[in-house]
């Protein structure tokens, strides 16, 4: 667990230097759907974190479903992130 969360925060910060960060988000999106608690919020603050407008439309659906996610804090974190990069997706 804790090496996951190295990840994460490695590629948060790698974003702003990487050109190619589309690659992660099949990653990203795979620990978004996965059934343990502990992995989908951090997968969805660095996928907000490194995807742009461009981006948004491809990830849309996994935002979605994390904004009416069973636990509150993946819900409430999704909506927060999502509502600086895409806030018509939030509104819906």
């Amino acid at each position: 667990m804790m090496l996951r969360r190295m990840i994460y925060l490695s590629i948060k910060e790698m974003s702003t230097v990487a050109n190619d960060v589309i690659i992660v988000t099949s990653s990203l999106t795979r620990d978004m759907t996965e059934k343990e608690d502990s992995y989908r919020g951090p997968a969805m603050r660095a996928l907000c974190k490194i995807t742009d407008a461009s981006m948004m439309q491809s990830v849309e659906r996994y935002m979605k479903q994390a904004i009416v996610d069973k636990l509150p804090s993946v819900a409430l974190t999704s909506s927060v992130h999502l509502m600086r990069q895409g806030p018509e997706v939030v509104k819906r």
